[in-house]
């Protein structure tokens, strides 16, 4: 172990650290529209309504059938006629029919629904609290508990609020629905989005509701059923002028982790509306890191714009309210939306979302090279096949490749039997080996020698199976710094080309705090010890590791080491280890580099279980 990183000012460390703020996701998202379809899905003056206004659909998929929770009203409304804006009770009343998918809407082609008729309403107004509408659904359905929870307006001649209703059985019936009232966000309050499970605030998990028309507040809550306060304001216009906005369906999850939220918007003046998306955070849905600068699409076609040859509830209105997956493929996500036209009728496209698929990540754990390696990575270890992944590979160590006293040759007190078998047994528990190499000085740096290292290190790992090497040698100082770098480079580009990883220990200390130096020789990887391994500060480690980045020649040059131990210099937390695990993602690190309790004398203990589920999260891109 090594000097403590040098304590700075904390005005600098904060300045270092404005990166961090960023998301570990991909942030450069592009939403396009595949497919916009020219006709409706469901109009009744295409024959598939008995109804004349059916509008602003929810998707809803329970056991084996899914389809649209539709809004359905029944104006007089004449094709090419003036806009009927219905409302009323009775018949004009808004109501909730279910229009069955016929066939599977996951291709281009048009979807096909089963008609609407009177044995379509499933929900509808039931006293003076609604008798005007339930309106504008949004049903989220939670794995977990098997329960569904219905978001919906309440409108009736007093008011308009915003609704619950909840089943754990038949969504599909009307009796099954346990109607909860207002959420209690006042009057007109609307349009509510959930997203269950969305947050974790101190071990406890909470629910955020997006909703709200004009503006969208993001309320936040551990019981989905009970929502204290409104939220704060979460989205109040878009980039592209429009000055309103109200909230689509539940986001929806991509596979970078982030969230795909589908919101509406209009202008003012002319009431145009027209649907737009941002991307949430999946750390925190609350926080958007990308938005659209421009609408999905306008209310172009007739039947969007309300004129001939189709019937006017509303004028010139796209409103997306239906969406759900139709294949999540990392790098390319696709989506099939439904959506209301003019108040009238419905309609769908498929929206697909590209961005750069997540890399992979590692990690890593030194193994004592002499002990059984059924004892470090087998059952109880950090590889024990029932327990969720928190390993990739290990470095063994240490000193287990030497060179020569020469240094123009390499030597192991192990045999290429040793070897072989060590690497066999690593495979059988999904890892791969690389050896920790040492006994080198400064003498023998020079580029004849770091040639014939090389090619014999190659030759080692055909013999052998080792994925590579990591060189940890540790001076203090040296009488010409420059030697070490050069060797590096001229090992590594003998190496790596065979499919090798070459690596080399580097700290915040010292000569091996020269980063650049480093990061130019073109090795693998800079794999940092301390001051990163303690936990003591998680502020200057960052700070530690944020330097490495800027340093190197891609953000892939750069693993992060971390002690598991807790005795001594070590002072992990479990909430200091998430933020600087999290930190490190965020800075779009891929390798951990795990120093761990018990490998030593000095590094006594055992790893902690919580230890493992933050490696686990980090694997999974959880943090």
């Amino acid at each position: 172990e090594k000097p403590d990183f040098p304590e700075v000012m904390a005005h600098l460390l904060a300045v270092a650290l404005l990166a961090l703020g960023a998301s570990g996701a991909p942030t450069e998202y592009n939403v396009v529209v595949e497919k916009l379809d020219p006709t409706p899905v469901l109009s009744s003056v295409l024959g598939s309504s008995a109804y004349q206004q059916v509008f602003n659909p929810s998707w809803l998929a329970a056991g084996q059938h899914s389809g649209l929770v539709v809004r359905t009203q029944n104006c007089s409304a004449t094709v090419g006629g003036s806009c009927v804006h219905c409302s009323g009770t009775g018949s004009k009343a808004s109501i909730l029919t279910f229009s069955p998918l016929l066939h599977p809407d996951d291709t281009l082609e048009h979807p096909q629904f089963g008609p609407i008729t009177e044995k379509s309403v499933f929900f509808g107004p039931h006293d003076s609290s609604d008798d005007k509408g339930t309106e504008d659904p949004r049903i989220a359905f939670d794995e977990t508990t098997g329960t569904y929870y219905m978001f919906y307006t309440c409108y009736s001649e007093k008011s308009v609020q915003l609704c619950l209703a909840t089943t754990a059985t038949n969504p599909f019936n009307e009796t099954a629905w346990n109607r909860l009232g207002p959420v209690g966000f006042g009057e007109n309050s609307k349009s509510a989005a959930l997203l269950l499970h969305g947050l974790t605030i101190n071990g406890t998990r909470q629910h955020l509701l997006f909703w709200g028309a004009g503006t969208i507040r993001v309320a936040m809550s551990p019981n989905a059923t009970h929502w204290p306060n409104q939220g704060e304001v979460f989205l109040s216009q878009t980039k592209f002028g429009n000055d309103k906005v109200e909230s689509g369906p539940p986001p929806l999850k991509l596979s970078s982790g982030d969230y795909l939220y589908f919101f509406n918007s209009w202008d003012s003046p002319t009431n145009t509306y027209k649907p737009a998306w941002a991307i949430l955070d999946g750390q925190d849905p609350r926080r958007i890191v990308a938005e659209a600068a421009a609408p999905l699409w306008s209310p172009t076609l007739p039947w969007m714009q309300g004129v001939a040859p189709f019937t006017c509830n509303v004028a010139n209105v796209s409103f997306l309210e239906a969406a759900h997956p139709i294949s999540l493929s990392p790098g390319n996500d696709t989506f099939r939306v439904y959506f209301g036209g003019s108040d009238a009728v419905v309609g769908t496209a498929v929206i697909s979302v590209v961005y750069p698929a997540k890399k992979q990540r590692e990690v890593y754990w030194y193994t004592n090279f002499g002990n059984n390696l059924k004892d470090d990575i087998g059952p109880g270890g950090a590889f024990d096949p029932s327990k969720p992944r928190r390993g990739s590979g290990i470095y063994g160590c240490c000193n287990v490749v030497a060179v020569s006293d020469d240094g123009s040759s390499i030597s192991s007190k192990y045999s290429n039997e040793f070897f072989q078998n060590y690497v066999r047994t690593a495979a059988k528990y999904g890892a791969v080996v690389k050896a920790v190499m040492g006994n080198i000085t400064e003498a023998k740096l020079t580029e004849a020698n770091a040639a014939a290292v090389g090619k014999q290190l190659v030759s080692l790992a055909k013999a052998t199976g080792l994925s590579g090497f990591l060189m940890d040698y540790e001076p203090d100082r040296m009488t010409n710094f420059s030697v070490y770098p050069a060797w590096i480079r001229v090992v590594a580009a003998q190496v790596q080309p065979h499919n090798l990883t070459f690596a080399a220990n580097v700290a915040g200390w010292g000569v091996l705090q020269n980063y650049a130096a480093f990061a130019a020789t073109k090795m693998s990887r800079m794999v940092s010890m301390s001051p990163a391994y303690y936990g003591r500060n998680v502020t200057l480690d960052l700070h530690v590791v944020q330097e490495m980045v800027d340093a190197a020649l891609s953000v892939d040059q750069v693993a992060v080491g971390l002690g598991s131990m807790l005795t001594g210099n070590f002072s992990w937390t479990p909430a200091k280890l998430h933020q600087f695990v999290q930190g490190v993602g965020r800075l779009g690190v891929t390798e951990l580099a795990i120093w761990p309790a018990g490998i030593d004398s000095v590094s006594t203990g055992n790893t902690q279980p919580w230890y493992n589920d933050v490696l686990h999260q980090f694997l999974a891109h959880e943090i």
